[in-house]
């Protein structure tokens, strides 16, 4: 016998077939159980946020920041909206525009690590080096054993010229993501600036292993190479790469 449910609690219900749909990979039918799920409840505020979050994952941002909007027209007290509504302006290039949302996330949630990382990215975009590495600062503060943070103090340590702290940074990364591409990247980068060809190579290796099709880990490989004692050892990796 059919359960006689109020639309508020079918439409938390479309919300959590949504969320599994959307684990298994099935985004437009995780939209389409949204939308159900709105039209059950049209001023739903956790409808909306989830809409703006598979959106972006669908790399529609201007439909996340669409549905974003309206979450934060019903809810202004809730970071989640500012937040995905950030990431889709970052993702459309707008990082003033992220960061004004940032602002207010943060004031509201002082201490959620990844509004401040994501803030950390915003400042960055705007050449704001100093805010973006206090950012980052405060999300490893509160997250310990944040890899993406990690990795953004050493894109902002390369940006600067400090490539020592970029190394140690990198390599932080790397010893708590070793099957982490981006963390084999960033040490491959920040070993090479510092000279230190054994650990770039070992990186480039891991790198390559972890995507040994990808013409940017075979790049990243080649340039290495190219560096040490026997350049002509990097052909085969440049020849891939160019390939690929």
């Amino acid at each position: 016998q059919r359960l006689d449910l109020s639309d508020r609690v079918q439409a938390l219900g479309q919300l959590g077939l949504s969320e599994a749909l959307r684990q298994t990979g099935a985004r437009d039918d995780a939209l389409a159980a949204i939308d159900e799920a709105i039209r059950l409840v049209p001023n739903f505020a956790p409808a909306y946020l989830s809409r703006a979050a598979v959106r972006l994952s669908l790399d529609a941002p201007s439909g996340a920041i669409a549905d974003a909007s309206q979450a934060i027209d019903l809810d202004r007290r809730n970071p989640a909206g500012y937040l995905l509504r950030a990431e889709a302006y970052l993702r459309e290039g707008l990082p003033a525009f992220a960061l004004g949302d940032l602002d207010e996330a943060v004031t509201i949630a002082p201490n959620v690590a990844h509004i401040r990382l994501v803030r950390a990215y915003a400042n960055l975009a705007l050449e704001r080096t100093d805010r973006a590495l206090s950012d980052a600062n405060v999300a490893l503060k509160l997250e310990p054993d944040m890899v993406s943070a990690y990795l953004l103090r050493t894109r902002i340590y390369m940006r600067i010229g400090q490539f020592a702290r970029a190394g140690a940074n990198a390599g932080r990364a790397v010893d708590l993501a070793p099957d982490d591409r981006a963390a084999q990247d960033a040490a491959t980068i920040a070993y090479t600036e510092l000279a230190r060809f054994e650990p770039a190579r070992r990186a480039a290796d891991k790198l390559v292993a972890l995507a040994p099709a990808n013409p940017d880990a075979l790049n990243a490989r080649c340039w290495v190479l190219a560096l040490t004692t026997d350049p002509a050892s990097a052909l085969a990796d440049c020849d891939a790469a160019i390939a690929a």
